[in-house]
């Protein structure tokens, strides 16, 4: 039953947060028909939308963790590594078609919607929702 639980709180955090991604969505759409909203801002939003989505892949193991018993730990390699570089790429491609424009070897255009800065959020949301861990006492 624990379970069950579970993963029907994780499901309604992903409804709560595609409800309110939606919701947005429509509003920046309605900016930028208005020509009232920066290019850059709509990146950002994009970006957090994804960060967002890689922090609730981790839900799971941030519930497992919160049950176990000790300190807080930090996987500082993990954060340095792998986290701290995908944010970087995400936000340099962000900054990049958006201002810089230096040209780049790229798997997808910025038509496409850029998937290396989705592909880099998810991996920065999920992999900073998992250093963090409890130390066996």
């Amino acid at each position: 039953m624990k379970s069950f639980l579970k993963y029907f709180l994780i499901l309604n955090l992903w409804v709560i947060f595609f409800a309110i991604s939606s919701r947005v969505e429509l509003i920046i759409r309605k900016r930028l028909e208005l020509f009232d909203i920066n290019i850059i801002y709509v990146s950002l939003i994009s970006e957090l939308q994804y960060i967002i989505i890689g922090l609730l892949l981790g839900v799971d193991f941030l519930i497992c963790e919160l049950k176990r018993k000790g300190a807080w730990g930090v996987n500082t390699p993990k954060l340095l590594f792998i986290t701290l570089p995908a944010f970087l790429f995400g936000i340099f491609m962000t900054i990049n078609t958006s201002f810089l424009h230096i040209p780049l070897p790229t798997i997808n255009t910025y038509q496409n919607n850029m998937i290396e800065i989705r592909i880099f959020s998810i991996i920065f949301g999920y992999s900073l929702i998992t250093s963090f861990y409890r130390k066996s006492s």
